[in-house]
């Protein structure tokens, strides 16, 4: 069976506080010995929110904005969640974001060589 633990924007916007919530899934995994990955909701904000409310006060997207995450450190999230072997599970929306951050960390790998 595989088990997926969800994320969201729990991470509040920021890497160090995903990093715990990843800990403590890995941790829950470990003692029960699951099989078990983390579900990332990263939105391209730009086309998720419609632009009449980019800058709105409503609780959603105000939280949306508040907990925007640039391509590098989503790409670093991703990268501690599999460190923990555990899997990286994605919506459909989140996809998008997530390819364009592998392919900039492939891009910064390559041109470090």
């Amino acid at each position: 069976m595989f088990y997926i633990f969800e994320m969201a924007n729990n991470h509040m916007g920021r890497v160090s506080h995903a990093k715990k919530i990843i800990d403590e899934f890995s941790n829950l995994s470990i003692m029960q010995d699951l099989n078990a990955g983390i579900k990332l909701q990263f939105r391209n904000l730009d086309t998720f929110i419609h632009k009449d409310f980019k800058n709105s006060e409503l609780k959603y997207v105000k939280r949306f904005n508040e907990t925007k995450l640039p391509i590098n450190e989503i790409a670093e999230i991703i990268d501690y969640i599999h460190q923990k072997d555990l899997t990286s599970v994605a919506t459909q929306i989140a996809l998008a974001r997530i390819r364009k951050a592998i392919m900039k960390k492939l891009t910064r790998t390559i041109t470090r060589r």
